[in-house]
């Protein structure tokens, strides 16, 4: 990885990989990283801001309407139990914010790994640093990866929780990159939304 130029006050991180399909480098959208959120528990622990986090969740817009999208694991793990949701604020802090009772939905088959959770009314645009992946614009279904050739090899990309380095005052969510390694109906099984260069 190298730092790419830099446009206006923030720099943007470019990926190169001198095998990929295009030769070229990869550039990664500044406001990715304001689709994941983190998944916990309350602590004590002062140098955790306040929330052990245990998992990435990203946020999904479908049909004009929000909803948490994660690994079912990580859904089953928390339940319907109180848990925090940790969303980075505009002003550079973090809100956690209880859930309880969660109405999770999951795939009729039980090796399918996501989970949805409707969450009306939970995020406020206005204060929190976020931004919906939405749905009809933005999502990768196996078809549009048949349609455009995407398979075994090609570049992706995934971004969530490192659990070492989640952030003490915000949410530090890192990319992880690699390639396909098993057929792309397998790599969209994961909690963490994987965006494919073709």
């Amino acid at each position: 990885m190298r730092r790419g130029e830099s446009y206006g006050q923030a720099e943007r991180l470019r990926v190169c990989l001198p095998l990929s399909n295009s030769g070229s480098c990869m550039r990664i959208e500044d406001t990715v990283r304001h689709t994941v959120v983190f998944i916990g528990y309350p602590t004590d622990d002062p140098a955790k801001g306040g929330i052990e986090c245990i998992g990435t969740a990203f946020l999904l817009r479908h049909g004009g309407f929000p909803y948490l999208i994660t690994a079912r694991h990580v859904a089953e793990y928390v339940g319907a139990d109180p848990f925090l949701l940790r969303i980075n604020r505009i002003d550079g802090s973090a809100d956690n914010l209880l859930l309880d009772e969660a109405d999770w939905h999951y795939d009729s088959d039980p090796t399918v790994d996501v989970a949805v959770l409707p969450i009306p009314d939970l995020i406020r645009e206005d204060q929190h640093h976020v931004r919906f992946i939405e749905d009809e614009k933005e999502s990768w279904w196996s078809n549009k990866a048949w349609k455009y050739g995407v398979g075994i090899g090609d570049f992706c990309y995934t971004i969530g929780l490192f659990r070492v380095l989640s952030g003490n005052k915000q949410n530090l969510p890192v990319v992880h990159f690699g390639t396909i390694a098993r057929p792309i109906y397998v790599m969209m099984r994961s909690g963490s939304p994987a965006h494919v260069h073709a």
